[in-house]
């Protein structure tokens, strides 16, 4: 195994180009569940710098009150959370970054621990040509359990809000 592909933004990357995602996040609640702390951020190679880092900057830490965004939906909710473009305002939240990461839409997936506790969430933003959402969370799902982040953490196998 290369030695970088246990590192968080490498195993990202990895899923991201797997399923051809505009983008990929992935943010670990903080243990006093007031927040998301981004772990790692990938982009697409054609996504322009300044998208992609002012979304690494604006996401670096997320109230979980900032309840317009996906990740936040998932991780109180403890379902997958779908934002689709076509049906949320641009110009602020989710709508706003899928706008700008041209993207549809985009698949937050909590990720938890076996007690149901939220312990993180990994999102993508999807093009209009893509997979169906079902099957993206699986994928996001899979993947991320398999990280050590979470494979140590004793987490469930289901999806999460099925």
């Amino acid at each position: 195994m290369d030695r970088d592909q246990g590192f968080p933004h490498t195993r990202l990357e990895a899923l991201r180009a797997r399923i051809n995602a505009r983008a990929a996040g992935w943010w670990r609640v903080s243990i006093d569940f007031r927040e998301l702390k981004l772990i790692a951020f990938s982009a697409a190679a054609d996504m322009p710098v300044e998208v992609s880092s002012g979304f690494a900057e604006t996401t670096r830490s997320v109230s979980l009150r900032a309840v317009e965004l996906g990740i936040v939906k998932a991780a109180i909710s403890r379902k997958v959370s779908v934002s689709r473009l076509s049906e949320i305002s641009t110009e602020a939240g989710s709508g706003l970054w899928l706008a700008r990461f041209e993207a549809v839409r985009s698949v937050a997936v909590p990720i938890r621990y076996d007690r149901g506790n939220t312990r993180g969430v990994v999102s993508l933003a999807l093009a209009e040509f893509s997979p169906d959402d079902e099957w993206v969370s699986r994928m996001i799902l899979e993947t991320a359990t398999s990280w050590p982040e979470f494979a140590e953490a004793g987490l469930g196998d289901s999806l999460p809000g099925q």
